[in-house]
């Protein structure tokens, strides 16, 4: 009998397996705790993108609305409940583990929780809330923060450790103690190969990932990794590479992607990786996301270094233009540093996605100009290829566990419906209208958008102003 089943739920992207499931695998495997990884999110994916393969696009509201996801589950359930008989129900785990990675798989897994009433239920990953699921007669454990150093503790009984059924979570303080990811349940051959491309027949994933580190050396008000990892910890740089070696060696990919709020979190571990990559010769392709830093930490021949260790592509957090709006942020960084990476990145051939929010709670009209002027003053970088794509998220909103949701009412923000805000004149209606002006902008420029919300959008533009918006 398999101990545990580690089930990845939609709605997840289809170019590859998780990570989650597969640290967790190797580590129970050190106990010598059967595990299963079992990718339902795939297979859903394999067996209906014929039918509703929009379900899986970063745009689509599904799984956001409750009457479209009871409308959607409705019509595909039988799907649902024939893969449980198959994949589960044929091998009786004891447990079956969840990773709810964010707020848009909740109305998913609380469905798969019902189905699945006659096992004890794991949940964990940084999605996991307590109010939402602890009703669930059959929810055995849920596990705040990380999970390496207690789910053995929890399969084995022993409820009380950190992080288990409200206990306060502990961070691991050593990551180069972890066993590799494995991925050996996982068929590669399932995924769609094409990042983001939900209707084109999978060809195999391409890459895969790798967590270098956790946590994140910035505090920016408007996100919450300090709240799941409050300290940045990271592996060393033999290891990192490695692990990557590892990885080459079982699946015979060389392309890998970095989990890492940012891969430049310790520029001597970074430094360290690279040079362990180049003397062990491996030839690799990849990509991660990137803090914007000053030519006294990251100088001319550290991004020579980084193209020659095989790195493709940087997601830079930019955010904003305005210097203002990127100290109000707390971002710690400088708009004419991004000046700076971007000039690097072009010279040595490293593609850039840099990703902005439109609509932080301070920003004014003369900031968002500052952010239209930056799209047409680097519009060259485009031309040439370094920026790759443009990322826009669906104007700010503000999370649980951010610094600006700790203190809301403090700041002076006003709530509206659907977890919206204002601010003075930062009204809702104004961000979605700059929204799209940066949105037509970039398209008119060139650009290439990468993560962008406009159906999202365009429903709140017409819920609060009845009007259309393009």
């Amino acid at each position: 009998m398999i101990d545990i089943v580690l089930l990845t739920l939609p709605k997840m992207e289809v170019h590859n397996p998780l990570i989650a499931p597969a640290a967790i695998k190797s580590t129970l495997s050190k106990h010598n705790i059967s595990s299963m990884c079992l990718d339902m999110n795939i297979d859903l994916w394999n067996l209906l993108r014929h039918k509703c393969p929009g379900f899986w696009e970063n745009d689509d509201q599904t799984i956001h609305n409750e009457e479209l996801f009871e409308e959607w589950w409705s019509k595909y359930n039988t799907h649902i409940y024939d893969w449980i008989s198959k994949n589960i129900d044929s091998i009786s785990p004891k447990f079956v583990g969840i990773t709810i990675l964010s707020h848009w798989q909740h109305r998913f897994t609380e469905k798969v929780i019902d189905i699945l009433s006659k096992y004890k239920i794991i949940l964990g990953g940084p999605g996991v809330l307590v109010n939402k699921f602890a009703q669930h007669m059959n929810v055995y454990a849920y596990v705040e923060g990380e999970a390496e150093h207690v789910i053995d503790k929890v399969i084995n009984g022993n409820l009380d450790v950190p992080g288990v059924n409200g206990n306060p979570p502990v961070q691991l303080t050593n990551l180069d103690s972890l066993p590799f990811p494995d991925y050996s349940d996982f068929d590669f051959t399932k995924y769609s190969h094409k990042f983001r491309d939900v209707y084109t027949a999978p060809q195999g994933a391409d890459f895969i990932y790798v967590t270098a580190s956790r946590g994140c050396i910035r505090r920016c008000k408007f996100c919450d990794v300090a709240k799941h990892w409050p300290s940045f910890i990271t592996k060393s740089g033999n290891v990192i590479a490695n692990e990557i070696e590892y990885q080459i060696q079982k699946h015979n990919l060389r392309s890998f992607y970095f989990t890492d709020s940012l891969i430049n979190g310790n520029t001597k571990v970074l430094k360290d990786m690279i040079s362990a990559i180049n003397q062990k010769g491996l030839d690799i392709e990849w990509a991660g996301q990137f803090i914007v830093r000053p030519p006294n930490t990251m100088t001319p021949d550290d991004f020579d270094n980084l193209k020659r260790s095989g790195c493709k592509r940087l997601l830079l957090g930019v955010e904003s233009y305005s210097q203002k709006v990127l100290n109000d942020m707390k971002k710690g960084m400088r708009s004419i540093d991004v000046d700076y990476t971007l000039e690097q990145c072009s010279r040595v051939g490293i593609e850039v996605v840099p990703m902005m929010i439109v609509g932080y709670i301070t920003e004014t009209q003369e900031d968002h100009q500052l952010n239209l002027d930056f799209l047409e003053n680097n519009k060259k970088y485009v031309d040439d290829g370094t920026i790759y794509q443009l990322s826009l998220g669906p104007t700010l909103r503000i999370y649980d566990g951010t610094p600006l949701a700790d203190h809301f009412d403090e700041i002076g923000l006003d709530r509206t419906d659907e977890g919206g805000w204002t601010y003075g004149d930062n009204t809702e209606q104004v961000r979605i209208e700059r929204w799209f002006e940066m949105q037509n902008k970039a398209s008119q420029l060139g650009y290439k958008l990468a993560i962008s919300s406009p159906t999202f959008l365009k429903r709140r533009y017409k819920k609060l102003t009845g009007k259309d918006i393009e």
